[in-house]
């Protein structure tokens, strides 16, 4: 739905191929900002890493840390 949006308002279609590929364009910009999921850390057995992760995410919310 949103393609077929964009497509009536942008009637171009070398703009609609730029507008369209730009959200996988940013996915590749902050991709090394991207944390794992602590989850799949999890079952990976990496179970330091997936802690210090949520004692982060904690700290930013506001949150105690988990035990």
């Amino acid at each position: 739905m949103t393609l077929g949006l964009l497509a009536y308002h942008i009637p171009n279609w070398r703009y609609l191929t730029g507008v369209s590929a730009l959200p996988i364009f940013l996915v590749f910009l902050f991709y090394p900002f991207i944390q794992e999921s602590p989850r799949w850390l999890l079952t990976q057995k990496k179970t330091q890493e997936a802690h210090a992760i949520l004692t982060k995410v904690a700290k930013w919310n506001s949150r105690p840390p988990p035990t």
